[in-house]
């Protein structure tokens, strides 16, 4: 199955991202815009399914993939 980000929370400066679905280890990458050309990792792997970041910009996207997921 695949992996669904449950939860986004904003703050003032962080986004705390959750997530449910297959085992880890995780990546959560980001795009400023979907016509980038590729994502770009946030945080290096982790095992943990809920992570915060520094907020950037005000607009982007996000996914996470399970490492090894093409």
């Amino acid at each position: 199955s695949g992996i669904l980000i449950t939860r986004i929370e904003a703050s003032s400066s962080q986004l705390t991202i959750s997530w449910a679905g297959a085992a880890g280890p995780y990546i959560l990458q980001k795009k400023s815009s979907l016509g980038d050309a590729a994502w770009t990792d946030v945080i290096p792997a982790t095992s943990t399914n809920t992570v915060q970041i520094p907020m950037e910009g005000l607009t982007g996207f996000l996914r996470v993939q399970g490492v090894g997921t093409p």
